[in-house]
């Protein structure tokens, strides 16, 4: 028995310290074993910030940060005092990140490995791929959750798979499709080539016309799934009455003209491979939990089945819609845009990126003229005319529009009168310039819708709108219903 200290004291302080108490013969015994514990809990502490990896470990009944190493605050540019303490969805509200992999991982009780976006608060923007571990103890409760992150272009696979893989998996794509001068184009497509290598969902954002299907394929193709199905469903497309069967297919006889064979669905079909969905947000919100249940579960029920189907699919979903507000108004599955949204992409419309237009200008027109065997080419000052439009459309329009000059051309030559003899270009992007005579009704209605599509790109609400056009809310609505929907 140690002098002045209780056989209780020392009894519990051995269950701490791992120290048999038998060997607790003496204080100095004590003190040397303390000691010891104190150095390695030191060296861990330094192991730890000094390695590679971002870690926070988490109390998993409280959700408070209980630990953060200093590749973390270096990452993030908060101290560990302003993030230990704290709740895990502190990160979230200061916009370090959209999503936090914590919670999902909280929430399923199960490890999780995502492709996380963070802005630090250092200015620094990076994609980590992140593993969060629940640790469950004997009771079946988390006891914490220990998440490690690293930052995609320092991982020496990614460096060596793109070294190897990636040009020879981009040289067989149609160059047209991906053309861009624009910097914010060129770094977009080189963010989603470099996620493009793991399996994390994504959403892609963007105004009608602006190619979101293009980089959904250009992803699958630049993936470990490149020589898999790439399945892609157009969800406004799809009845809702049908939308469940086409999605996870039928057996026999499931419903009044089912094939007596059954059929498999759109997640069977791209098994292994890619499944885009485009317009996500017009998938039913009956429909919304059976895929968010397909995605957590990977795996589905046929309609009028019930053996359950394993299946490995890589998720890209795309929408022109603000989906945020729809979540935000029930019109959209909260759990199912988090799931989704893993990294997002959003693509900017062609008016914010002048630089392409003249690229695309030239691309579609060697296609038009290859494809119906003419040779026709169009004068700089033609172009430059385009680059003044606002192309509400998009990518889309100014495709439409070149194939159209194409087949009317009659000279072989595009010049600048032939362009702005067009009723396209009527204002250009500075102010309203009239090059020829038109109804007056015409030209007031076409102006006006310009300006309407205008007041309202990227999904701005009426009260924004109306705001920047200098008319009453409920006149932003009306113009909104006739010009907008009529689409």
């Amino acid at each position: 028995m140690i002098k002045n200290v209780s056989d209780s004291f020392v009894r519990k302080l051995c269950e701490v310290t791992g120290m048999p108490y038998a060997e607790a013969t003496s204080e100095a015994a004590l003190l040397e074993h303390c000691g010891k514990i104190a150095k390695e809990r030191n060296q861990y502490y330094m192991a730890m910030d000094h390695c590679e990896d971002s870690f926070h470990i988490t109390d998993g009944r409280t959700g408070q940060v209980i630990f953060v190493n200093q590749t973390y605050t270096e990452k993030t540019g908060l101290s560990k005092d302003e993030v230990i303490g704290k709740s895990y969805m502190e990160s979230v509200k200061k916009g370090i990140y959209k999503v936090s992999a914590v919670d999902i991982a909280l929430k399923e009780k199960r490890p999780i490995t995502l492709l996380q976006e963070g802005h630090g608060l250092n200015g620094s923007v990076g994609v980590a791929a992140v593993t969060t571990t629940p640790v469950i103890n004997d009771a079946g409760e988390i006891e914490i959750c220990v998440s490690n992150a690293r930052l995609i272009d320092d991982l020496d696979v990614i460096r060596h798979y793109y070294s190897t893989n990636t040009r020879e998996k981009t040289r067989g794509l149609d160059e047209t499709e991906i053309v861009s001068r624009d910097q914010k184009m060129i770094s977009l497509y080189e963010f989603a080539r470099r996620v493009a290598a793991f399996d994390s969902h994504i959403l892609i954002t963007g105004e009608t016309g602006t190619g979101k299907s293009i980089l959904a394929k250009y992803i699958h193709d630049n993936s470990l799934r490149n020589e898999n199905p790439f399945i892609s469903i157009n969800c406004s497309a799809i009845p809702d009455h049908l939308f469940e069967a086409e999605l996870f297919g039928y057996e026999s006889g499931a419903f009044t003209g089912a094939s007596k064979n059954g059929k498999k669905g759109f997640f069977e079909l791209a098994d292994e491979g890619t499944l885009f969905l485009d317009e996500i947000a017009e998938m039913p919100l009956s429909l919304q939990a059976k895929l968010l249940s397909a995605i957590q579960n990977k795996t589905i029920v046929r309609v009028g089945g019930v053996e359950e189907i394993s299946i490995d699919v890589r998720i890209i979903t795309a929408t022109n819609r603000n989906i945020e507000k729809m979540v935000s108004s029930g019109l959209f599955r909260e759990d199912l845009y988090y799931r989704i949204n893993v990294v997002p992409i959003k693509i900017p419309p062609l008016r914010d990126r002048k630089d392409d237009i003249k690229a695309l200008t030239d691309k579609f027109l060697e296609s038009f003229a290859n494809r119906y065997e003419r040779k026709i080419e169009i004068t700089n000052e033609a172009k430059t005319a385009l680059e003044h439009y606002p192309w509400p459309g998009n990518v889309r329009e100014l495709e439409n529009y070149i194939e159209r000059l194409a087949v009317t051309n009659k000279t072989g030559v595009i010049g600048i009168d032939e362009v702005t003899d067009s009723d396209k270009l009527i204002e250009s992007s500075e102010a309203i310039k009239v090059t020829r005579l038109v109804p007056l009704n015409e030209a007031l209605e076409f102006v006006e819708r310009a300006l309407v599509e205008m007041a309202f790109a990227d999904n701005a609400s009426t009260y924004s709108a109306a705001k920047k056009l200098g008319i009453s809310q409920s006149g932003a609505s009306r113009r909104q219903m006739k010009y907008m929907k009529s689409k």
